[in-house]
C-alpha cells in the first residue's frame, strides 16, 4: 500500500473475511469515533496503521492473522488515561460487536484473548499472541525522531 493507510477499506476488507453478517459501516464508524479522539496522542488510528504496516511484515507467520488484524483493530479503542480497565472494556465492546455479526465464536474468543494480552501484565502464552505484543510495541525499535512524533 503506497501512502496512507486507507483504514476504512481495509476494515472493509477484514470484515468479509470474518463473515460479519452486517455491513462494516457503524461498526468501522464506532472505531473512528473512538480513536479520532482529540485528546488521544497515541492510542489513535496512527498506531493502527503503524501496527498493521508492521502487522502486514510478519502475517505469513500468524497461525490466525484475521483474529490479529481484529485485535489490532479494536485493542486501543477504549482508551481513558485513569481507567486500568482500558483493554478489558474495548475486548468486551468488540466481542458484543462481533458476536452481533454472527463471527465464528473460535474467531471471536482468539481474538479477545489477544486484545487482553495488551495490557502487558502477563508473559504472553502462544505465538500469535507473542508476535501481536512485539507488534503493538514496535514503536519503541523505531528511530527516536519516530518515537517522538507520538510523546
Amino acid at each position: 500500500m503506497g501512502g496512507k493507510m486507507d483504514l476504512e477499506e481495509r476494515f472493509k476488507c477484514l470484515w468479509q473475511r470474518l463473515k460479519a453478517v452486517c455491513q462494516p459501516n457503524c461498526t468501522f464508524s464506532m472505531l473512528s469515533k473512538n480513536y479520532n479522539c482529540e485528546d488521544r496522542y497515541y492510542h489513535n488510528f496512527n498506531h493502527i496503521s503503524h501496527c498493521l504496516i508492521e502487522f502486514d511484515t510478519a502475517k505469513h507467520l500468524f497461525a490466525n492473522p484475521d483474529a490479529v488484524e481484529c485485535a489490532i483493530f479494536f485493542h486501543d479503542m477504549v482508551y481513558d488515561v485513569k481507567d486500568k480497565r482500558n483493554e478489558e472494556n474495548s475486548a468486551v465492546i468488540m466481542k458484543m460487536y462481533l458476536l452481533r455479526n454472527s463471527v465464528e465464536v473460535l474467531m471471536i474468543d482468539k481474538a479477545y484473548d489477544l486484545v487482553l494480552n495488551s495490557k502487558h501484565t502477563k508473559e504472553p502464552q502462544d505465538q500469535d499472541a507473542k508476535m501481536f505484543i512485539d507488534i503493538d510495541l514496535s514503536i519503541f525499535g523505531q528511530d527516536y525522531s519516530k518515537v517522538l512524533e507520538y510523546d
